[in-house]
């Protein structure tokens, strides 16, 4: 709350880089459930396991996770509205054929659809009996807002690159409005004992029909609401069906943003590829943040662009003479040169070769 109410968004890092910073969220959800769950449980492509005690707890196909990709992908290639929700059914459909049996005797079919909740055990039970277990305590508060805080910077960042909202800086107008508002959720999750309550990416999808405004999301959230009823139902959804679906939303976040990137700058290039790398790897959002946060340091700190005082320190102007005389690549003619340059070099050779053929 604090932090969206002073507009405290760039002391982390999405006003420094924010092309970097969407370029985390895009590259993040490419790990998906099923390769995940294929590498835990040793089966092979044409296997489809159901796993009851193991993540992703429900079954495995890879075969079918990639034909709903492929299915998917059809359908958004034609347009089709709503493919990505066709595709989540298809594919859902498919594995309840494969799984006929209920959920209690080891399938995929919901004992029941629907079921009234109730929150009497988890809201409101708060503990304030904190002796001993302050630093615990602390520790669980810094990790829980940092996750939290990064991933919607990152999440904001992505979807207004999307959207087409962001300004000159690649900020999103009024973004503390939205911080406070994913602050609120984040305390009423807490208040009725749900796990953390954050934006999600898979907002992309909705987007991609046509969503922008807060009336799209006025709709979300009724429809969230009333899977509350219906969970049962819709959590027997297996992630192999859904997993496709955060790879197109990938797709289509990555694009928007990808071709932003100065790659020619090599400052905000190896970030960029240091965190492309970390994240798929570990399958962790933070850890590619916190080494793109660490090489964007290390390479603006050294070349004296990290901060504007460094313009004074000793060896600046060495830096500048080295890195303009020395080009990471040896010009040669007709690559790497500019125009008037190439054809200086190609003029020389031309002579040269004249004056061969002459003597």
């Amino acid at each position: 709350m604090l932090q969206g109410a002073v507009h405290a968004r760039g002391v982390v890092v999405a006003d420094k880089y924010p092309n970097l910073v969407r370029l985390n969220t895009e590259t993040q959800y490419a790990p998906t459930g099923w390769g995940s769950g294929a590498e835990h449980t040793g089966i092979g492509f044409n296997s489809c396991v159901m796993l009851l005690n193991l993540p992703p707890y429900g079954p495995v196909c890879p075969w079918l996770a990639v034909g709903g990709l492929v299915f998917t992908a059809i359908l958004m290639l034609w347009n089709i509205p709503a493919a990505f929700i066709a595709g989540t059914l298809f594919t859902t459909f498919i594995a309840c054929i494969r799984f006929p049996d209920k959920v209690s005797e080891g399938g995929l079919v919901p004992d029941k659809v629907a079921y009234v909740p109730h929150f009497t055990e988890t809201a409101g039970a708060l503990s304030f009996n904190w002796s001993g277990h302050v630093g615990p305590l602390i520790g669980a508060l810094v990790t829980f807002l940092y996750l939290d805080f990064i991933g919607s910077a990152i999440t904001f960042c992505s979807l207004g690159q999307m959207a087409g909202i962001l300004d000159e800086s690649g900020d999103i107008p009024r973004s503390n409005v939205a911080f406070i508002a994913d602050a609120l959720a984040s305390m009423m999750g807490g208040l009725l004992g749900s796990s953390a309550i954050v934006c999600y990416v898979e907002s992309a999808a909705g987007m991609r029909e046509g969503g922008r405004t807060g009336f799209a999301a006025v709709v979300c959230a009724v429809l969230f609401f009333l899977s509350s009823f219906l969970s049962p139902l819709f959590g027997q959804i297996p992630t192999i069906a859904t997993s496709p679906i955060l790879v197109l939303v990938g797709v289509l976040i990555f694009a928007s943003a990808v071709g932003d990137l100065d790659w020619e700058e090599y400052t905000e290039g190896i970030p960029a590829l240091v965190t492309v790398t970390i994240m798929p790897f570990t399958s962790n959002i933070a850890y590619g943040i916190i080494g793109g946060i660490a090489a964007y340091i290390v390479c603006k700190l050294f070349t004296y662009q990290l901060f504007s005082f460094q313009k004074s320190w000793p060896g600046v102007n060495l830096y500048k003479r080295w890195s303009s005389t020395y080009s990471m690549f040896m010009p040669y003619p007709g690559w790497n040169c500019d125009t008037e340059g190439t054809q200086a070099a190609a003029a020389g050779i031309q002579q040269l070769a004249a004056l061969s053929r002459a003597a």
